[in-house]
């Protein structure tokens, strides 16, 4: 798990996080690469979308995600890492669990949203692949239900 364990109590720790956002292109080298491009955003506070420059971890080629998503993985030693087609469900759940963490002690503001850089994203994306979702469906309307249910409403 780095970050957001999206099995068994299904948490984010920012603590597993990995330290340097770089240190992931130094731990999967050869799998993925970064690359530019310009994003248009709007934030709550703002009225007009705000076009910034960002830079966006890839698979580095296509045959990567082959192997991920193949048989060969998915039976071997090294089936940990394997992906399935469809990871709507992953994603959707990911997004949940980090923005329920700001239902906590950490509340989510403008002085320290640049700690929490997937937290505008997951906002805007987890409806999409909610709705994408094709497995473990019920897992993931548990999440939405807890995030929009006060602490004091029963699940």
């Amino acid at each position: 798990m780095i970050g957001v364990d999206t099995d068994g109590d299904g948490r984010f720790d920012p603590e597993k996080r990995l330290s340097e956002t770089r240190d992931i292109l130094t731990i999967c080298s050869s799998l993925v690469s970064v690359v530019r491009s310009t994003v248009k955003a709007q934030f709550w506070d703002d009225e007009e979308n705000e076009e910034s420059e960002v830079e966006e971890l890839r698979l580095a080629h296509f045959s990567v995600k082959e192997y991920q998503i193949s048989d060969s993985i998915r039976t071997g030693p090294a089936s940990r890492y394997s992906i399935v087609k469809s990871v709507d469900h992953y994603i959707a759940q990911t997004c949940l669990i980090y923005l329920l963490y700001f239902r906590g002690p950490t509340l989510l503001k403008s002085h320290n949203i640049g700690e929490y850089l997937l937290a505008i994203n997951a906002a805007q994306y987890w409806v999409q692949h909610a709705q994408q979702a094709k497995k473990d469906t019920n897992q993931t309307n548990l999440l939405i239900m807890k995030l929009f249910l006060s602490e004091k409403d029963p699940i």
